[in-house]
């Protein structure tokens, strides 16, 4: 009986000393989520600075962004911050900046992407802006409307300020090298060519007193095959058959 009391308060010890270790541990492990924060100097960036800084890619902190008149911070420069530089914050805290729209009167640059080119420079130069025009290629936007915008929708733009929109071109073209295709039969090389996402051009002439290509076969290609140079998909490569008949020179 003695035994059994000695075991049972062994045990009561032991599960006393682990709830308190644990209750300590729990203390002792800091919490990512609480983490603490020196709190920066956002004042004078620019609102793609802040977008780029780590906090903000990072999700760190919640930011916030309201638009003010300034006189002495350009646009899209910060002029004010809901914590002063130097607080300590924690991870999770939500700050705000406030985004300055200049001393000149400023327009919300308006969504135009998936837009005709036409579209776009119409509903933006009636919002007071001018317009740029950069063609560039694009895996998804179809050909001939607008991938995006620079600066983007949505952003605080200076009235009269220019706004560059970028146009698709469509996919990129496919660059392909050329076959070498002298000496195969027509058909042959036909089959080669249009294989490969060029154009073939046939063009039947008479063999030159020096050659020796039997009749229906290729003498010659344009572009030359081996050529380090790539080509874009849907190039035309003129190939030359031979007629078997040969031109000598009459003098």
């Amino acid at each position: 009986m003695r035994k059994l009391l000695c075991l049972i308060l062994t045990l009561v010890i032991f599960m006393s000393f682990s709830g308190c270790a644990a209750k300590y541990i729990n203390v002792a492990i800091p919490n990512e989520k609480n983490k603490e924060i020196e709190c920066p100097q956002f004042i004078g960036m620019t609102l793609e600075e802040v977008q780029r800084h780590e906090l903000y890619v990072e999700n760190v902190l919640e930011f916030k962004f309201e638009y003010v008149k300034s006189d002495k911070y350009d646009v899209n420069v910060i002029c004010e911050q809901s914590f002063s530089a130097g607080k300590k914050l924690i991870s999770g805290d939500a700050i705000t900046l406030y985004v300055s729209m200049g001393k000149t009167h400023t327009v919300v640059v308006p969504d135009v992407s998936g837009k005709t080119e036409s579209y776009a420079k119409v509903e933006l130069e009636s919002h007071g802006f001018t317009i740029a025009i950069k063609e560039i290629p694009h895996d998804e936007v179809e050909a001939g409307l607008v991938i995006e915008t620079d600066p983007m929708h949505g952003t605080h733009w200076a009235e009269g300020a220019e706004i560059t929109v970028y146009i698709s071109t469509g996919k990129p073209a496919k660059m392909i090298k050329i076959p070498n295709l002298v000496g195969l039969n027509k058909d042959v090389a036909i089959k080669d060519i249009e294989d490969a996402g060029l154009v073939a051009v046939v063009v039947e002439r008479n063999l030159a007193p020096n050659e020796h290509t039997s009749k229906g076969k290729v003498i010659a290609q344009e572009p030359n095959a081996g050529s380090s140079e790539l080509v874009p998909e849907g190039t035309e490569v003129k190939i030359y058959i031979s007629t078997g008949i040969t031109d000598y020179d009459i003098e």
